[in-house]
């Protein structure tokens, strides 16, 4: 198993597994938003960027078919077996920690977020790994698979830890240097901007201090959920695999770069009596009220109220959606989730991934009901960072898909291999 040269044991720098800038001299072809983030569209577009594009890795292609299996995951691993070979991916000589910095617009301001690749410990004593949302299995089932037939984390899980006296800010600082190894753009715009850490005595100073921190999963709650399975999996067969830290890059949250979205839901219900059923229902159980157009209903659900402020569309108006007695315990999404979303989806038989979907951007989720391929759009507004503490303090979980963070992380700057 791996050991810290530096005695930590929580948090630990490694030797990353990286695309060759000589042999690779446009990195915006071979890299990719998320693995669950890109369409299928944007999966035929990222298969023609380059024959390297890591998607190939993180999301080949057939995975949106119900006939996705073994041979995936086989290809998966053996594209990149091939890109080692031939040199289209080197591992770095010296154990290192890579600090991340990224550059985007927002309400005509130029914005900077930082962040930190490590590895974590997936058992990490005092210092938790709190989780703020719930998982499904069929993800994980994806993923355990994937990471069985490559032995690589291919993608870094998203964590948050709490730095209110700058500290872990001014230590990244000093550790920064001079000329990022690149900088990428991104599909989204977004400026990415990676640097090594070498130095022995740098990165003891952040590793010590990231070790005393409590982690908060932003993204990849079913990639750390894979990662623990795995871990044991590999363990219980006395595989000589470094199973038990997994890749992750962790920003403060006190970062002004640190954005919340909401996830909004469209719903399709195809069966007539089921939607009669659930319109009946709003009516019954809650107040309706028609708004004017999507920019004057948005604000509405900023305001916090234990009545709790849906948002819904229809593709011909535009509603407030409130309960008629207070729910005070309840967060909007839970709300949602509890009063809405899990009755109407037991009731009509639906599924999600197909009957239900997600979109952070409400004016997709708008013109997708206006073209019919969805009956209604649901619109909430962002759980806070201050509600996610809160929550996760009490020991709950919100439901899946509660919490849109951006920007995302870039898939493909960064390789973590288990085998060496």
């Amino acid at each position: 198993m791996i050991k810290s040269p530096l005695g930590m044991a929580g948090i630990l720098p490694f030797r990353a597994t990286r695309y060759n800038l000589r042999k690779i001299k446009v990195l915006e072809k071979v890299v990719a938003p998320p693995y669950d983030c890109i369409s299928p569209l944007e999966q035929k577009a990222l298969y023609r960027k380059s024959p390297y594009n890591c998607v190939r890795l993180i999301l080949r292609k057939g995975s949106f078919t119900r006939s996705a299996g073994p041979l995936l995951y086989k290809a998966a691993a053996r594209d990149l077996k091939r890109w080692k070979s031939g040199g289209v991916l080197v591992k770095d000589a010296e154990p290192s920690c890579y600090l991340y910095e990224q550059r985007y617009t927002a309400g005509g301001h130029h914005v900077r977020r930082k962040g930190l690749f490590v590895l974590i410990a997936l058992s990490s004593g005092k210092r938790k790994i709190v989780p703020h949302e719930r998982t499904l299995s069929a993800p994980k089932k994806d993923r355990f698979e994937l990471t069985k037939a490559t032995r690589t984390n291919l993608s870094a899980i998203f964590g948050l830890y709490r730095d209110p006296g700058r500290r872990i800010e001014r230590l990244t600082r000093d550790a920064r240097g001079g000329r990022p190894l690149f900088t990428v753009r991104g599909q989204d715009g977004v400026l990415n901007s990676l640097w090594q850490v070498r130095d022995p005595k740098k990165l003891s100073a952040l590793t010590r201090a990231l070790g005393t921190k409590r982690i908060w999963i932003a993204d990849g709650h079913h990639r750390f959920e894979t990662a623990v399975e795995y871990n044991h999996w590999a363990r219980s067969r006395g595989l000589k695999l470094n199973t038990g830290y997994i890749l992750a890059c962790l920003v403060a949250m006190e970062d002004p770069g640190l954005r919340i979205f909401a996830i909004h839901r469209l719903i399709r219900i195809r069966d007539r009596d089921a939607k009669s059923d659930f319109l009946r229902g709003l009516r019954q159980n809650f107040n309706i009220r028609s708004v004017a157009s999507l920019v004057k209903l948005l604000p509405l659900l900023e305001k916090r109220s234990a009545f709790h402020n849906i948002g819904m569309t229809d593709g011909r108006g535009f509603y407030l959606v409130t309960a008629r007695r207070r729910h005070p315990g309840d967060l909007d999404v839970e709300f949602l989730d509890r009063k809405i979303m899990r009755p109407l989806m037991e009731r009509a038989h639906l599924k999600k991934g197909t009957d239900i979907q997600f979109e952070h951007e409400p004016a997709k989720a708008v013109r997708r009901v206006a073209r019919g391929e969805f009956d209604y759009g649901v619109f909430l507004a962002p759980t806070t960072l201050k509600d996610l503490r809160r929550r996760t303090g009490q020991g709950k979980r919100l439901p899946e898909k509660s919490t849109y963070f951006y920007p995302k992380i870039l898939s493909g700057l960064v390789f973590n291999e288990l085998e060496n």
